[in-house]
């Protein structure tokens, strides 16, 4: 099977997650930990140390603050060499000014890289995830309650994004002369959704 070298995909979003546990621990420590293994999911230096030590500092004295957080990684000897402080440094500051958490956002972050966890694995291609939100496309049609019997209305309407562009999406279900379904799709640019 051939594997897809995520490491490079999602170096941010793992320095991004832990910043904003650091800061927003009570709002962002519960589903990064529900969600994600430390190990598993943080590819980066300090990543999963940090998740660790701002969750333990954070579970003693419900606040993970910068000296105590540095504290925590000296006192397991994670940290023995200040150089490292500049790294560390860096990741703190990502979420510095962010007032909140936002919970989308953060559900973002954790399908990402949950999304890139399995990519680091052997899957074969029909079993990836689509992770390129930005340069992909998806949506979600549901069906379409106003639709009249026997009319030209479509069976589903939803909305979807491609290429970051949002569409309003129509489906029709239909057959054809040799009574094989068919799927008919229409996409109408919808901006300002």
């Amino acid at each position: 099977m051939e594997t897809i070298n995520s490491v490079f995909f999602a170096p941010e979003v793992e320095r991004a997650t832990v910043s904003l546990a650091w800061h927003f621990p009570e709002a962002v420590l519960p589903p990064v930990l529900r969600h994600l293994d430390p190990l598993t999911h943080f590819t980066q230096p300090w990543c999963s140390d940090l998740i660790q030590a701002i969750n333990l500092v954070f579970d003693r004295l419900t606040k993970a603050d910068w000296p105590t957080v540095i504290d925590c990684l000296r006192q397991q000897h994670k940290l023995v060499d200040n150089e490292y402080l500049v790294d560390l440094d860096e990741i703190f500051s990502l979420a510095l000014y962010h007032r909140r958490a936002t919970k989308d956002l953060l559900t973002y972050y954790i399908e990402l890289l949950k999304d890139y966890a399995l990519l680091r694995g052997p899957l074969p291609s029909r079993l990836r995830p689509p992770v390129l939100q930005f340069s992909g496309g998806s949506g979600l049609l549901k069906p379409n309650k106003t639709r009249r019997p026997d009319s030209s209305d479509p069976d589903f309407t939803g909305r979807a994004y491609v290429a970051g562009t949002p569409y309003l999406v129509s489906l029709w279900i239909d057959k054809d002369e040799f009574k094989q379904t068919i799927v008919k799709l229409r996409f109408k640019p919808a901006h300002g959704l």
